[in-house]
């Protein structure tokens, strides 16, 4: 049998070409890109040819090329558009927000009493919360500026901003800063060695020493949580975590109250990615998958193709957000449906068996996921075919 080689930069080469085809070839380029197809080909039957094989006895990516660059025909290539496609606007940054969002946490954990009478700073702060978000609605109608325009920073920002100007939220963000000073000083510690913050980030919190400073930031999701879990997050801030604090912050964060929490200041910027893609639609997928293997009975969680294309990962589940996350690379006319629903069907199998812990450490991938996987119509041919499409890409 003869040995399989393999051809350095085919797939990437070939892989350029299939982009520049499908973004449209214009009848002037066809002949000088048809020759470059071509001339690729020829270079290929004529290493195979010295090393006594033939291109069909090339790796499986290579020879899949290797048969697309021979049958291209050029009279089926795509003609680009009429008209260039617009330019893609700079997303907007809003550094008055970004600027007010740090003033706010600075002057909350300095001045938050829970006194019935406020400190003046705060009743200032607060007004500036509602000021600065009743402006910046003003700035969207009158500019018609859609929320997926703003950078990440800046649309985030804004989403929790506007969460605080009611009344409650606002209320809970003096509660939970008195609760972390009260607990600093009851350990004996100097409130004004440590600094702290609420956090729109994906981690749980995060820490920085400086010398005597202690610099802690915390999810936002921990905006109700009781003085045991601070007293955790606190603990393993000043030092280094031990289980029990561990196990006390992570639990909390699993539980409703903090997912709840946590979609109420972010969610509205997660859901400006919609299940319809340009080809393939995630809701008509989950309705399928649902239908097939559940008996409908699942709820639906939020759906949405997510911003970065990447075939490292080609679905998510957001416990925190309750949504299902589909990498972009999905969105095209060459994966068929049931790879699609595959994907899908194993995210929604996260949402249905969640997390266990498992020495300290929480898994996604039991041996009862595992087996419920399985259970999936065409498994075996979707797997080989995602593993295939990731080594092509």
């Amino acid at each position: 049998m003869p040995t399989e080689l393999h051809i350095q930069g085919l797939v990437r080469a070939c892989r350029n070409l299939r982009n520049t085809i499908q973004a449209g070839v214009s009848p002037a380029m066809r002949r000088p890109l048809y020759e470059k197809v071509r001339a690729l080909v020829n270079e290929v039957n004529d290493f195979c040819a010295s090393q006594g094989t033939s291109p069909m006895h090339l790796p499986r990516p290579s020879r899949e090329t290797y048969v697309f660059l021979a049958t291209t025909d050029p009279a089926t290539w795509p003609v680009p558009p009429q008209k260039a496609a617009a330019k893609k606007d700079t997303p907007l940054r809003l550094p008055k927000l970004l600027q007010i969002w740090r003033e706010l946490n600075d002057k909350m954990w300095r001045f938050a009493t829970l006194s019935d009478r406020p400190s003046p700073v705060i009743i200032a702060l607060q007004r500036t919360i509602v000021r600065a978000v009743y402006e910046t609605n003003l700035q969207e109608r009158a500019q018609q500026l859609e929320m997926a325009a703003l950078t990440p920073a800046s649309r985030a920002v804004l989403i929790a901003l506007r969460r605080l100007t009611e009344p409650a939220a606002f209320q809970a963000m003096i509660a939970a800063n008195c609760l972390l000073r009260q607990i600093i000083t009851d350990q004996g510690l100097n409130p004004n060695h440590v600094s702290f913050s609420f956090a729109l980030m994906r981690s749980l919190w995060a820490s920085k020493r400086r010398f005597e400073h202690l610099r802690l930031r915390a999810n936002i999701g921990y905006l109700h949580a009781p003085r045991p879990v601070w007293e955790a997050i606190l603990g393993a801030a000043i030092q280094r975590p031990d289980p029990t604090q561990r196990e006390r912050y992570t639990r909390y964060s699993q539980e409703e109250t903090y997912r709840t929490c946590q979609a109420r200041f972010t969610l509205d910027a997660a859901l400006l990615h919609l299940p319809q893609g340009a080809c393939h639609d995630l809701e008509a997928s989950f309705q399928r998958v649902n239908l097939r293997y559940f008996d409908g009975q699942v709820e639906r969680p939020h759906l949405a193709w997510g911003s970065r294309t990447t075939t490292k990962k080609f679905g998510h589940f957001d416990f925190t957000r309750n949504q299902i996350v589909v990498s972009p690379c999905l969105d095209a006319p060459e994966v068929p449906l049931a790879v699609l629903d595959f994907v899908v069907f194993h995210e929604l199998l996260h949402k249905i068996h969640g997390l266990t812990r498992h020495n300290g450490r929480n898994r996604a991938h039991t041996p009862a996921f595992r087996k419920d996987e399985r259970r999936f119509a065409t498994y075996a041919e979707a797997e080989a075919w995602l593993s295939r499409f990731a080594q092509q890409h």
